[in-house]
């Protein structure tokens, strides 16, 4: 389970994915959320990932607003 709160920044999202084992680094997210023009529109939300979910799948589910 991971809580997105409202004003996180990318980086904040990326620890928080790495805290509970989704993301070994956060500099690839951050990377991959800026080229997919992802990384000002993540929502904050409650979410709940499978584990071995793609970095593009997590960043397009928060992006979209989508708990998982």
């Amino acid at each position: 389970m991971v809580l997105v709160q409202r004003g996180f920044t990318t980086r904040e999202v990326a620890a928080s994915l790495q805290r509970v084992g989704l993301l070994h680094g956060t500099f690839g997210f951050q990377v991959l959320a800026r080229l997919m023009r992802l990384d000002r529109r993540l929502k904050a939300g409650q979410y709940a990932f499978r584990p071995g979910i793609t970095v593009p799948a997590l960043l397009r589910a928060l992006a979209r607003g989508w708990e998982a």
